[in-house]
C-alpha cells in the first residue's frame, strides 16, 4: 500500500476573552502547511487547518480522530498545536482536586460557562486518542508550540498536592500525603509506541511570542521552519539543539524533543 500523508494544524488566537489573545498562531498554521507541501511532500488535501472558533473542543477531538485513523508503518502524521498551554489541577467526576498538575492545550470557548478547565485538551485525553488508533504503528510527529508542552507525557508521576494560600486541616493533609498514589500507565505499558514529540517550550517553562522579521511570531516557530527549509533533512535532535542556541539566552524557554528516542536521530519526519 502506497504510503500517505496527514496533517492537522491548530492555531488560536481569540479566546474570546477566555485567555488573552495571541498574534502568532494564525499566521503559523500556514507557514506550517507551506513547509509540508514545499518541503516535505505534503499535498493540500492531506492538510487540515483548525483556527479560532473552529478549532473547539469537540472539533479537536473529532479531527484527531481522521488524523491518527487508517494508518500504516510508512505513513506520515503531523499534528501542530500553537495556543495556550496550561498547566492545572483538574477536579474528578465527584469534584474531589486530584493530586498533581496536568498539561492541556486550550481549545477555543464552546460556550458562555467555559473555563480554563471545561476548554482544555489534556495530554491523557490526546494520548488515550492517539493509542486507540492505528496511528501508532506510523510515523508520528507532534509539534507544540505553546507553553508547558514538555509536560505532555503519558506516564506523568503524580505530585504531591500544595494548597495554595491556606493549611489544609489534619485530617485533609493526612488523605493527601500519606496516601500512595498509583502510577499512570504509559503507552510503553500497553504495547504502544510513543510519537515524536517536539516541544517549544519545556513543562514548568513559557512559549514566547514576540516581533520579528516586522511581525509578531512564535519564537520557536519562526526559527524552527527557518532551519527546516535551510536542511529539510536535518535530525529531530540536531535541530533542537540548534534552536536551543538561539532561543535559550533570549528566554528560558528550553525547546525540547521527547517520545520516541529510536526517531529522535532521524530527518524530521522520517
Amino acid at each position: 500500500m502506497a504510503q500517505t500523508d496527514r496533517a492537522l494544524l491548530i492555531g488560536i488566537s481569540d479566546y474570546e476573552g477566555k485567555a488573552p489573545r495571541l498574534d502568532s498562531p494564525e499566521r503559523e498554521i500556514e507557514e506550517w502547511r507551506d513547509l509540508l507541501i514545499e518541503e516535505y511532500g505534503f499535498q493540500y488535501g492531506d492538510i487540515r487547518l483548525l483556527a479560532n472558533d473552529r478549532a473547539r473542543r469537540d472539533e479537536i477531538l473529532h479531527r484527531l480522530e481522521w488524523l491518527f485513523g487508517d494508518a500504516q508503518p510508512n505513513d506520515r502524521r503531523v499534528l501542530y498545536l500553537a495556543g495556550h498551554g496550561v498547566r492545572i489541577r483538574r477536579r474528578d467526576t465527584r469534584g474531589e482536586i486530584l493530586d498533581g498538575l496536568d498539561e492541556a492545550f486550550l481549545a477555543h470557548p464552546s460556550a458562555l460557562t467555559d473555563d480554563v478547565e471545561t476548554m482544555a485538551i489534556f495530554d491523557d485525553e490526546l494520548f488515550a486518542v492517539y493509542a486507540g488508533s492505528s496511528a501508532a504503528a506510523a510515523r508520528v510527529t507532534w509539534i507544540l508550540d505553546c507553553c508547558h508542552g514538555g509536560g505532555f507525557n503519558s506516564q506523568d508521576m503524580p505530585r504531591q498536592p500544595r494548597v495554595m494560600s491556606v493549611t489544609p486541616p489534619v485530617d485533609l493533609r493526612h488523605r493527601s500525603f500519606d496516601h500512595q498514589f498509583p502510577r499512570r500507565n504509559g503507552l510503553s505499558d500497553r504495547g504502544v509506541q510513543m510519537p515524536v514529540i517536539v516541544n517549544a517550550a519545556g513543562e514548568l517553562n513559557l512559549s514566547i511570542e514576540l516581533v520579528l522579521g516586522g511581525e509578531r511570531r512564535s519564537l520557536f516557530s519562526f526559527y524552527a521552519l527557518e532551519m527546516l527549509r535551510k536542511e529539510p533533512k536535518i535530525t529531530y535532535r540536531r535541530l533542537i539543539e540548534q534552536l536551543r542556541a538561539i532561543i535559550d539566552p533570549q528566554y528560558p524557554q528550553h525547546t525540547n524533543v521527547r517520545g520516541d528516542r529510536r526517531r529522535q536521530d532521524a530527518s524530521f519526519l522520517q
